[in-house]
């Protein structure tokens, strides 16, 4: 499912973005859903997505010592 531009406008991350490059990175991303418990990324990983939180809780937990 797309997103939808004025989505995106609502996040500060993007608030200095032009209407055009908005519409370009909208046309980019892709809306994603998780099951609850479902892991997203590991610590330690290469990352291949940004994820922006639409709706719901995430947990972040890091390894001790490290």
């Amino acid at each position: 499912m797309p997103v939808e531009q004025e989505l995106l406008r609502t996040a500060s991350l993007f608030e200095g973005l032009s209407d055009e490059t908005l519409s370009d990175l909208a046309r980019e991303c892709e809306r994603v859903t998780f099951a609850p418990g479902e892991l997203l990324m590991a610590e330690g990983s290469v990352g291949e997505a940004l994820y922006a939180l639409i709706e719901g809780d995430v947990e972040v937990t890091k390894r001790s010592g490290r």
